[in-house]
Parts: structure tokens; sequence; C-alpha cells
């Protein structure tokens, strides 16, 4: 049985090993991926760049008589982004990238650009990609998009156009709150520059909640409302009065399922099943016993090695041989307890002869002497 729950772990461990390494590989891949698309999006926005910069030159060097590029294929698109630059990631430019639990930023909350054509202006998250460390901010950081041709004949989209936001790293905002002004006690927005979490105890709940606090001034942040949309009910959903109907009530004299479907959901012949049938326990056990006289072999030793064993004995014999057998030590001790007892004894017996007994006690007068 040993041999069966030693294969088993010894399979945990190799899988747990090969899945690891699966991972570390999808990671590099991954990053890879988001690099070269990253590369790829700022080839796109620095050839916007010089094309723009190369008009801009033109149209004033040449003034009326500069071309005219709204024209042709480009008549209703003229001034508008790729859309590859929408699928943009920076998770490789962070070495510690905000993990959605450690995460001070929520949707729905107000924020400051701090970099881009719209830097300084205020908005409300829209979206986080945590993954790929970026959000867009509702009516800033906007650009517009072509819309391809086949969608414009399946949807019968009447635009050339859509504004779109673009990605903005998750560093490249700073978080922006109202608090009390000293001197005019009015509400102001103010950025927050640090931010610090904190647990408390909801009385209503009984539940441990964090908050965002400001620190030094102690001040929360609370977290913005989460809208939930209106679901509408369809023909395929299932009402909840028919959900929660109770049609199988298992008891305790039969299982809630056969055990073949369990050995089945279990994966009865997995090399990784750690729980086993009675039976089978018993049929290993009964191997293993089977086989344990088969396991002691005499091995091979060399003269040194049965040197060094007569050697032990010798010395283990001399040891003894300095020590009384246990047996003749019982035998004295109890020898020297009955000796012991019959002195007692005697001692006893000997007071008991040497006390005189007392006079009989009579009710009647001494008589007179004469």
């Amino acid at each position: 049985m040993q041999n069966v729950l030693g294969r088993t772990a010894a399979a945990k461990r190799q899988a747990a090993r090969r899945a690891a390494k699966l991972a570390a590989k999808e990671a590099r891949e991954t990053r890879v991926i988001q690099r070269n698309q990253h590369r790829n999006n700022e080839k796109l926005r620095y050839e916007d760049i010089r094309k723009a910069r190369k008009t801009r030159r033109e149209d004033w060097e040449l003034g009326p008589l500069a071309p005219k590029r709204d024209v042709g294929d480009f008549k209703h698109t003229y001034g508008t982004v790729s859309q590859l630059r929408l699928q943009d990631s920076f998770a490789h430019l962070t070495k510690k990238p905000i993990k959605e639990s450690d995460s001070w930023l929520y949707v729905g909350d107000r924020v400051v650009l701090l970099e881009g054509r719209d830097k300084g202006k205020i908005g409300t998250i829209d979206e986080i990609n945590f993954e790929e460390q970026w959000l867009t901010v509702n009516g800033l950081n906007m650009a517009d998009i072509p819309i391809p041709k086949w969608i414009k004949d399946t949807e019968g989209h009447p635009e050339h156009t859509v504004p779109r936001p673009l990605a903005i790293p998750l560093t490249g905002v700073r978080l922006v709150c109202k608090i009390n002004d000293p001197a005019t006690n009015q509400p102001r927005d103010v950025i927050v520059e640090r931010v610090r979490w904190q647990s408390e105890l909801n009385v209503k709940t009984g539940k441990r909640e964090k908050h965002r606090i400001i620190p030094y001034i102690n001040h929360i942040i609370p977290k913005p409302a989460e809208s939930t949309p209106e679901e509408q009910d369809t023909p395929s959903d299932t009402l909840r009065i028919l959900a929660e109907e109770k049609t199988f009530v298992p008891t305790l004299l039969r299982p809630p399922m056969p055990e073949q479907v369990i050995d089945e959901l279990r994966g009865k012949y997995s090399k990784f099943r750690d729980r086993h049938d009675e039976d089978f326990i018993a049929k290993k056990k009964a191997e293993d016993e089977a086989k344990s006289p088969k396991n002691l072999k005499v091995t091979m030793r060399t003269p040194a090695q049965d040197l060094s064993k007569r050697d032990k004995q010798l010395k283990k014999e001399a040891r003894m041989k300095r020590y009384v057998p246990f047996e003749e030590i019982l035998a004295a001790v109890g020898a020297h307890m009955a000796k012991k007892q019959g002195v007692v004894q005697s001692i006893g017996e000997q007071n008991k002869e040497s006390v005189v007994p007392p006079p009989p006690s009579t009710s009647q007068a001494p008589e007179a002497r004469p």
C-alpha cells in the first residue's frame, strides 16, 4: 500500500512541476506578445506624428497651394487612427504590476490624467484591465476610429467613424476626491498622492471591510456605487419558483447516486487517486505481507565489514559481563525482602511474649486484713 501512496504523491509532485513550468512558459510568451504589441502601437503612433508634422510643414510652406488631403479614400476617414492602437498593453513596462486585489482604483472613480493631450483633465473611469495594466476614462483621450466596410454593410452603420477612448496606463492617472477646504469650509477636488488600506468592522453585516484612507488626515474615500443593469426575462429563463423546488430528497438509507457513478466521477484508475476502497486497501496490505519475507535478502559483506561486526559483538559481550544479570538482581532483592520480613515477624513475636497481662477487674470490695 505504501508503494501505491508513494506513486500517487510522486505523480502529484510531477504534475505540479509540469504545471508550474507550463505557467512560466505561458507567462513568458504573453509578455513577448504584449511587448511586440506595444512596440507596434508605438510605431503607429510615431508614424502618425511624423505624418502630421510633415503635413503641417507643407501647409505652412505652400499656403493656398497646399494639397487637399481629405479626398478619395480618405474623404471620410482623414485624421483617424488605426484600430490596432485600441489594443495596447503596458504590463511589460512595470516590474511590479498592480493586482486587482491590491488596486486602489475602481470603475466609477474620478481620476486626473498625468500624460497625453488631455493632461490635467478630470474624468470617470469606464473600464480597467489589470491583465494588461490599462484603463479608459470617459470622454478623455478620445480618438476617431474608422469603421470597416464589412461592419457598415452588415449593421447598416450610417457613420464612417466612431469616437473611442484610447488606453491609458494605470500609472498615468491619480485619484481625485472631494475634501472640505478649512479656509472656505467648501468641498474642493484634491489629487490624492498616496492611499492606505484600513480594515474596519461593519456593525450591520458583522464582517470586516477594507476602506481606502488618505494618510495623515484619515479621510475615507468611499467606493463608487456599482450600477447593476436591469435584466429582462426571456422564454429560455427558468422561473425562480421552479428552480427552488425540491424534486429529489436523498435519504440516509441509500447514497444520493449509485456507487458506480461515484467511481466514474472520482477517476477509479487515475494515478492521482489517494482515496481507495476498503477492499482495495485490504488486498494491498495482504500483498505486502506476502512479499515481506522475500525482501529479506542477505547481502554480500566485505572482510572489513565482517571484522567491524565481530569487533562490535566482542565489545558488546565485554560490556555485558560487567553488569549483573537481571534475573540474579531480582533473586537477590527477593531474598533480602524475605529475610527482612522474617526478622520483622520474629521481633513481633518477642514483643508479644514480653507483655504482662493486666489483673482481672472485679466489682467487689477488697477483704479486710485480720
